[in-house]
């Protein structure tokens, strides 16, 4: 039987991803989700998005069916704020979107998938939070979006190079079945 995976995407909501982008983002996520085998026992799903501030969406105990979860995706507002905080999202996703009383599973791997195009306001700060994430044991993996990405930024954030991953809007679709690969074989450190 399948290690269960307690999955939780970050989204950039940021003024540099734009409205159109950002729903790119969620149809992405959607495919993802779509090729996934959800439940409490096998793959939960979590979703927060940043731009000043994090704006948690759901948790990983939040829904278990996934129609629902593929219905709060599409819900998911879009909100343009000045400033990329990756670090804050990187901090709520260790500190509450993986806790027990949130979904979190002991015996889960934890799979923490952020969606940028980098240039965080904070670097230093990220780069230490995407640290205490991945001392948690969850596996970070990033996902550079656009073409003027941030690779250094990205690749310190990712648990490893095999971790990162890069596309231009409207190529998402070429990094579904690597996304869902690594979400289900993943073993944890």
């Amino acid at each position: 039987m399948p290690q269960p995976t307690d999955l939780i995407f970050l989204l950039d909501a940021s003024q540099s991803e734009g409205a159109p982008h950002f729903q790119e983002q969620l149809t992405f996520v959607a495919g993802v989700v779509n090729g996934l085998d959800i439940g409490p026992d096998k793959i939960q799903i979590g979703l927060s998005t940043f731009e000043t501030i994090e704006h948690k969406q759901f948790y990983l105990n939040d829904f278990y069916d996934k129609q629902a979860i593929m219905d709060q995706i599409v819900q998911t507002p879009y909100f343009g704020g000045p400033f990329t905080m990756t670090s804050e999202a990187l901090k709520d996703a260790r500190e509450l979107m993986l806790l027990p009383a949130n979904g979190r599973r002991l015996d889960a791997q934890a799979v923490v998938v952020v969606m940028t195009d980098g240039g965080t306001q904070q670097h230093g700060y990220t780069l230490y939070q995407a640290d205490m994430l991945k001392q948690t044991g969850a596996l970070v993996v990033t996902v550079g979006i656009g073409s003027d990405v941030d690779q250094a930024e990205l690749t310190s954030i990712a648990s490893g190079p095999e971790y990162q991953f890069n596309t231009t809007f409207g190529h998402f679709y070429e990094l579904y079945q690597d996304i869902v690969k690594t979400t289900t074989t993943c073993h944890g450190n």
